[in-house]
């Protein structure tokens, strides 16, 4: 029976996450299953006595949100993981090439353009009757399976990446606690806590955030990055 989720953003995410360990691991991911409509075929990943449903959520908070939404209405588990790469805010810390485990995720771009800055609605995000209680951002992730949960670091999520330095800048001195930008964990998060499930997010560090030369990014390094964490959740007792 499939006990976990496991999301990604894109296919190059999944096959540079999963490709790699599959056959170090002996691991095995199914294809889809054969005519089922491209909606309901989540993949099922194959590792010892485990399986997990493999799905992706497609680019950016929306589609994230949506996708998501659908694939936790389809699966039989209470468990999910979302991975993939970000950008980090504090390279001296979280370096290109490294991991981070997400312990909250908070959200740039919900609310009213004031300047530079965005102000909060005077609005949940989800509302009682939706939801079962209010949802305000940040959302927690969870992250007690990770061997020492204090060295999770809080992720924002934004609408659109950095485009330059100075917006990286701007946007750590909005979210000082953030460690890293991503397009996907808040609307991850809010499908997450609608389905009740618990959703737990590692991501690769890739490159600085608000650079653009793609030459400077450590794409297939950050993915390798992920593995231990992902291998960590799979076989976590506490599950």
């Amino acid at each position: 029976m499939t006990v976990d989720l496991l999301l990604l953003p894109t296919e190059m995410e999944l096959e540079g996450l999963l490709g790699p360990w599959l056959k170090s691991r002996q691991a095995f991911l199914e294809p889809a299953e054969r005519g089922a409509p491209a909606w309901a075929r989540p993949r099922t990943l194959k590792w010892r006595d485990l399986e997990c449903a493999v799905a992706i959520t497609g680019v950016g908070i929306a589609a994230a949100a949506a996708s998501s939404s659908l694939w936790f209405s389809l699966t039989r588990c209470k468990r999910a993981l979302l991975a993939g790469v970000v950008g980090t805010y504090r390279s001296d810390e979280l370096a290109p090439g490294s991991a981070l485990v997400a312990s909250e995720v908070h959200c740039l771009g919900i609310g009213a353009l004031n300047g530079e800055d965005v102000e909060p609605l005077p609005f949940a995000d989800l509302s009682a009757e939706i939801a079962g209680k209010e949802v305000r951002g940040p959302i927690l992730c969870d992250h007690s399976w990770i061997a020492d949960p204090k060295s999770a670091r809080p992720l924002l999520t934004v609408c659109a990446a950095s485009g330059s330095r100075s917006d990286a800048s701007r946007r750590s001195r909005l979210f000082p606690q953030a460690a890293a930008e991503d397009m996907e964990s808040y609307g991850v998060a809010l499908a997450a806590t609608l389905h009740d499930f618990r959703l737990a997010v590692v991501r690769g560090i890739s490159n600085v955030a608000g650079d653009r030369d793609h030459s400077r990014w450590c794409l297939e390094k950050a993915l390798e990055s992920c593995l231990p964490s992902v291998e960590r959740w799979l076989s976590w007792s506490g599950r």
